[in-house]
């Protein structure tokens, strides 16, 4: 299980402008402070993700942590369901992010370091009355009738926001890899081995064959460049569109497979 302290301190050391958003020890007293009433380890994560994309939207707005209102809390909301992927426009995700913020701004109220705490409480009356959401859609943007939140809306970035990319799309390959070792697919591994061997025997591949970098050249041009006998997708492809198909748009999964099937494999 991934350390919320080592996620932390990598947060910070990739960006130390972030301590002017959010002091690094402040965000680590409260999570110590969640250790002792006996948060779990995924908890914990999550919190952080919750703290993480806070930081994130302050950065990319004109809104300070001690500053924010229920209307700054309401498009902090809007802009984080649009932006951030794996941030679903749903009534739990909502209410618990929420509930987080309302916990960690009592905290950091009773240290002194902001003085009010109620924004996120209020936002969260605001948007959820009776468990159902209002204000916000299903892809995060503003329904009809609430377009005074458009004016002064945070713009949104030009691509989406994925919170520990590196070990979630690790994940994700690791989870496609796998799905195509199973027997329905050796036609297909036997096919690319021979095509991918002319690839190499043009020069095109350096790696040397039966060596780890070999395989994951091979599994590179697998993934990306092959088209699969059954329907003439790429691997990429056929795994997003077969196996995430019930999954929400929302995904971080399916956002980050949409990513990498744009992407152009240079062997």
């Amino acid at each position: 299980m991934t350390n919320v302290f080592d996620l932390i301190e990598e947060f910070y050391t990739q960006d130390e402008e972030w301590n002017s958003v959010l002091q690094q020890a402040c965000a680590e007293d409260f999570l110590r402070y969640k250790t002792w009433q006996g948060a779990k380890d995924g908890e914990l994560v999550k919190i952080w993700d919750y703290i993480t994309v806070l930081c994130i939207y302050l950065g990319n707005s004109e809104n300070f942590l001690g500053d924010m209102s229920r209307e700054d809390f309401i498009d902090c909301v809007g802009w984080c369901c649009r932006n951030v992927s794996g941030f679903p426009a749903t009534e739990s995700n909502i209410a618990h992010f929420l509930d987080v913020m309302q916990e960690f701004y009592a905290y950091m109220k009773k240290k002194r370091i902001i003085t009010r705490d109620n924004a996120p409480a209020e936002a969260k009356a605001k948007l959820l009355v009776d468990g159902k959401l209002q204000i916000v859609g299903k892809d995060g943007s503003f329904l009809p009738g609430n377009d005074r939140y458009n004016l002064y809306s945070t713009p949104d970035l030009p691509t989406k926001v994925y919170l520990n990319i590196g070990e979630r799309m690790q994940n994700l390959l690791d989870d496609v890899q796998s799905y195509y070792t199973q027997k329905q697919f050796r036609r297909d591994l036997e096919r690319a081995d021979f095509l991918f061997g002319g690839i190499f025997q043009n020069g095109t591949v350096q790696e040397k064959p039966g060596t780890e970098e070999y395989s994951q050249t091979f599994w590179d041009y697998f993934l990306f460049d092959y088209r699969l006998l059954e329907d003439d997708k790429t691997p990429l492809q056929h795994y997003r569109d077969v196996i995430c198909r019930d999954a929400s748009e929302m995904d971080t999964s399916v956002d980050i497979l949409n990513e990498l099937i744009k992407a152009k494999l240079v062997l």
